[in-house]
């Protein structure tokens, strides 16, 4: 890679000649190993864990300055979701419970936060699994049971999980039975979080998931319709999702609470109200409108 052949120049222009303009660091390495990420047909994950491998080798040697770093990890993980290494999954993981060990045994610049475990759900979510949320639940799980604030899920944890469940679709009745109670599970979750919101992505996701999963799951959908509407975060994409569910234009236009049901729907064709949050960025949890769950549908089962 382009990105390597450079880093390889700087050091040999460090070691030869004791260039100290050219002498590499860890953010050194992680730019490196963010370009092979980006780079298509590259070596992909396993010329980023080349070069991870490389950083220890090299802080072992005495180089304390080039040892990896919690971003270092961020950018080998990341790597590994865009390769096309069948073994990508299993790889994250194992460098994230490497990150664990290391942290819990005293070296605080390995520290996990949450968003290792979500570029790992990430990864998941878009592996060739059959079920991907039986692995997806445990990280979950894992995740909130460390001790960490900054490990802790937020809006992209949720999102990510709700997109997994609407992609898991290609196993056993049993697999997409589980799959929509975690779905479920997971929704409801974020409605009733202290913190985090939902926002856009999280109703589109969730239908998704909806009609993918149980389409004939009718009395989720309108209290799905109502609560996005309350939060103002209808999108197109909703209106997108819903017309896919439910095909009877009588149906969809009752349930929307039009009188007359146009060609191609927008968010235009409603009150501003119903759409004033949703053009916040997509992973913002910041949404200040507190979520007021009157649905049993959607009531909190702990």
């Amino acid at each position: 890679a382009d990105a390597m052949d450079i880093f390889d120049r700087m050091w040999d222009r460090y070691e030869s000649g004791g260039d100290q303009s050219c002498k590499p660091d860890s953010a050194a390495f992680s730019a490196v190993i963010s370009c092979i990420a980006a780079t298509p047909d590259g070596p992909g994950g396993s010329g980023a864990l080349h070069v991870l491998q490389r950083m220890k080798q090299l802080a072992k040697e005495g180089h304390t300055n080039v040892a990896p770093n919690a971003r270092t990890y961020t950018s080998v993980i990341k790597a590994l979701r865009t390769s096309r290494d069948d073994h990508a999954m299993e790889r994250a993981m194992e460098l994230l419970e490497e990150m664990e060990e290391a942290f819990q045994a005293g070296n605080s610049a390995l520290e996990p936060s949450r968003i290792h475990y979500n570029v790992v759900l990430s990864l998941i979510a878009t592996s060739r699994l059959e079920d991907k949320t039986e692995p997806a639940i445990k990280l979950f799980r894992e995740m909130k049971t460390r001790n960490r604030k900054s490990c802790q899920p937020d809006s992209v944890t949720y999102n990510t999980l709700l997109g997994l469940c609407a992609t898991n679709v290609h196993g056993s009745t049993e697999v997409k039975d589980a799959t929509m109670a975690f779905a479920l599970e997971i929704f409801r979750e974020i409605l009733h979080h202290k913190t985090v919101r939902p926002n856009a992505l999280t109703f589109c996701n969730f239908l998704k998931s909806l009609r993918r999963l149980t389409p004939d799951n009718v009395d989720a959908v309108e209290p799905t319709v109502s609560l996005c509407c309350q939060l103002g975060l209808l999108t197109n994409r909703f209106l997108k999702e819903l017309s896919y569910m439910i095909e009877d234009r009588d149906r969809l236009a009752y349930l929307l609470r039009l009188d007359v049901m146009p060609d191609f729907l927008t968010v235009l064709d409603f009150p501003p109200e119903w759409s004033q949050h949703n053009a916040r960025k997509r992973h913002d949890v910041r949404n200040p409108k507190k979520v007021i769950v009157t649905s049993p549908y959607f009531r909190n089962s702990n």
